[in-house]
């Protein structure tokens, strides 16, 4: 039964008139550039992400994903860049995303405003064999074994960012091009995107909440999460997310400042996070969740000052 139930979701991504969903994490608020490639440097750090989702335990095949995120400021530019890598797993389907970003920063009101771009590839393959009731007449829009295409993907977003680093918004959307992968007859569906979230911290007290949300909409259907979490010494935080008609999902983490090298005044930071879904939809009868985790590496350096120059007194006054 789990193995039909999955397969009849994995087919109701075979048609070309209903494209496919980009995944989407529990953890979202720890992964905002591979949705909005404005968000790239926009940290001011240099970081590295991972994630990884295990969904609907308890199916056979059932989807796996990971993810890596690299991104940092770089002056030289005027803004920061990107990498992303991904990889999605569905039963017998295969999706894969390499994206390069760059984002352009600039003052805008008491934050920063990052208009960013990304360019990559994306691709999808099946890996299956079909026992057909009559092998004369197999439907050839049916993947069959090792069908594989890519195709151009190209992305846009803006990501504003509060001075303080307590606030941010963005806006974004994915796979701009609607790529068609005509040899396996699967369009790859434009997503619109949407987040935002705030923290604040309460004077004198080591305590403090979050608020998070986001939504993504391929303009067949929509999905929005949000999410609450309370932190404690801005070092531990433990939360619940809900996501529309279909999870709700308690979360907790850990963010760190590691040591420093010796004689260094650069930062490292050092977070990671695990959310369990418990599934609401019908699934929750033959699946008993998901699995959520990440860690996230930021390395921040010195900035050396400039040093005026040394004016001689003797021109002054010249």
């Amino acid at each position: 039964m789990k193995k039909a139930i999955l397969s009849a979701v994995v087919c109701l991504s075979l048609g070309t008139a209903l494209g496919q969903q980009d995944p989407q994490y529990s953890n979202f608020m720890f992964d905002k550039l591979s949705v909005n490639p404005g968000y790239a440097g926009m940290s001011g750090m240099y970081c590295g992400t991972v994630m990884y989702r295990n969904q609907w335990l308890g199916f056979d095949g059932a989807p796996k994903t990971m993810l890596l995120n690299l991104d940092g400021s770089i002056s030289a530019i005027r803004g920061g860049a990107g990498l992303t890598l991904y990889n999605d797993k569905l039963g017998f389907e295969t999706n894969n995303i390499v994206r390069l970003a760059y984002s352009y920063h600039l003052p805008l009101g008491p934050g920063k405003l990052g208009i960013g771009a990304s360019l990559g590839l994306a691709s999808k393959a099946f890996d299956a064999s079909w026992d057909p009731i009559d092998p004369a007449s197999t439907d050839q829009s049916i993947p069959g074994v090792a069908d594989r295409q890519g195709a151009f993907d190209a992305n846009f977003g803006l990501y504003w960012k509060h001075a303080t680093g307590n606030t941010y918004g963005g806006i974004s959307m994915t796979h701009l091009n609607g790529a068609s992968l005509d040899d396996i007859y699967v369009d790859i569906a434009r997503h619109f995107w949407l987040m935002a979230g705030h923290t604040h911290f309460f004077n004198g007290s080591l305590w403090g909440i979050s608020g998070d949300f986001i939504t993504k909409s391929d303009f067949a259907s929509t999905q929005f999460d949000v999410a609450v979490r309370g932190w404690y010494n801005k070092m531990f935080y433990a939360g619940v997310s809900y996501r529309h008609k279909d999870a709700i999902f308690p979360m907790a983490g850990v963010k760190k400042q590691l040591p420093s090298p010796q004689g260094s005044c650069s930062k490292m930071f050092i977070t990671g996070g695990l959310a369990y879904d418990i599934t609401l939809s019908n699934i929750k009868d033959y699946s008993s969740g998901s699995i959520d985790v990440f860690v996230k590496f930021c390395f921040q350096p010195c900035l050396n000052p400039k040093v005026p120059k040394p004016v001689d007194v003797r021109f002054l006054g010249s």
